[in-house]
């Protein structure tokens, strides 16, 4: 969660694509399961949620090597 708040504080978890966004916030803000997750964010199973939360924290990290320049 303090990766959380350090992307939030560069402004790097703003850049991400709202699906993005929801699937980490999801995951690591509000803890949920990936079968929850997949609920959430209207994908078929939970490792398609698992999925889409690896993309997103990999577009996460280089938001944040931007911002770090």
């Amino acid at each position: 969660r303090e990766d959380l708040a350090a992307a939030v504080r560069e402004g790097a978890l703003e850049r991400l694509r709202p699906e993005e966004r929801d699937a980490i916030v999801g995951r690591i803000g509000m803890a949920l399961s990936y079968e929850e997750l997949a609920e959430t964010l209207g994908r078929p199973t939970p490792n398609a949620a698992r999925s889409a939360v690896v993309r997103a924290l990999l577009r996460l990290e280089e938001e944040m090597g931007r911002a770090r320049g």
